[in-house]
């Protein structure tokens, strides 16, 4: 039996729910408990057609919900997060609720068919992708229903292990990231790290009458398939004993795109830009917080808006409309 608090739960009749990555682990937990809250769809956001189907088939026998819909996203493909976002528009499918929990971790370089190194990319430059393409629809969303749109997206406490500093990178930081020759041992803190920094720019830059609220959310050491592609793990065994279930994990994100229990609007505010671990709103990382963190933050919103605008330019369009304010 979890000690943990129970999950926290609202009615969410009428709106739409995506969660990206939802095909094991955290995510599909994530999608089994937005199922019970009575959504009008849970877009299963999964890398192919069988693992979409499949997940869809696993929330309906686990929780009965019969309007989960199984949507392709291969987030090391950036034409594939582009085409995900266009259907969107193209279904006119407000989402009033984003949670980007895909990611993946690798003790080898891999590199993707779009040039970026694989962790960089699926774990930081998708996320950034496909939140500032639906932010247009994350506003119709909340003009449509009167409520707040959530993005969360999913984090980690590594990502306090990890910095850039401006004597280690003082020039570009993703491209030098992406360089094999920067090694990928603190690969996935790192890319964490992005997480963090990207919500609290994105946040920082919407104006603050824009009904979003975009968060991120450590689930702490969960027993799921995220190290299953790490060639050592023998490294992960002293964790074990007290690692959480997938379903513990989630409740933290839950928490987060959520708020609350009966939160009222000045809670869920506090929510924006935020950093939810343990299922409260926690302090980001010490670095984070120092004058070079911020420095750094807003270098890495703009590398990340930059790189989005060349492989969808009306990604420059959406921020220039949307998250221009500062």
């Amino acid at each position: 039996m979890s000690t943990r608090p129970p999950v926290v739960k609202a009615d969410l009749s009428g709106k739409t729910v995506a969660v990206i990555g939802c095909n094991t682990g955290i995510g599909l937990e994530i999608a089994k408990h937005f199922a019970i809250m009575n959504p009008a769809r849970v877009i299963c956001g999964c890398r192919s057609q069988e693992k979409a189907d499949a997940t869809v088939s696993l929330v309906k026998e686990q929780t009965g919900y019969t309007a989960a819909e199984p949507w392709v996203i291969e987030l090391s493909n950036f034409k594939s997060v582009v085409a995900f976002a266009e259907r969107f528009e193209k279904e006119a499918t407000p989402s009033g609720h984003l949670v980007y929990n895909a990611a993946v971790a690798f003790d080898v370089y891999r590199k993707t068919p779009d040039g970026w190194e694989e962790m960089l990319q699926v774990n930081h430059l998708s996320a950034g992708l496909l939140t500032l393409l639906l932010l247009p629809n994350l506003v119709r969303a909340a003009e449509k229903s009167g409520d707040l749109s959530r993005v969360t997206v999913v984090s980690s406490g590594t990502h306090a292990w990890a910095k850039f500093t401006e004597n280690e990178i003082p020039g570009n930081i993703l491209e030098t990231l992406n360089d094999e020759a920067q090694g990928i041992s603190t690969r996935y803190p790192q890319t964490k790290l992005l997480n963090v920094f990207f919500t609290r720019a994105l946040a920082a830059h919407l104006p603050s009458n824009t009904p979003i609220i975009v968060d991120a959310a450590c689930p702490g050491f969960c027993l799921s398939d995220l190290r299953r592609n790490m060639t050592d793990q023998s490294q992960f065994d002293q964790y074990m004993p007290e690692a959480k279930t997938s379903e513990e994990g989630s409740r933290s994100i839950i928490y987060a795109a959520l708020g609350p229990q009966g939160a009222t609007l000045d809670d869920l505010k506090k929510f924006h830009g935020g950093y939810v671990s343990e299922d409260k709103l926690a302090e980001a990382g010490e670095w984070v917080r120092t004058e070079e963190g911020q420095r750094a933050q807003e270098k890495v919103w703009k590398e990340t808006v930059k790189i989005a605008s060349g492989i969808a330019p009306v990604v420059s369009a959406n921020v220039k409309k949307y998250a221009s304010h500062w």
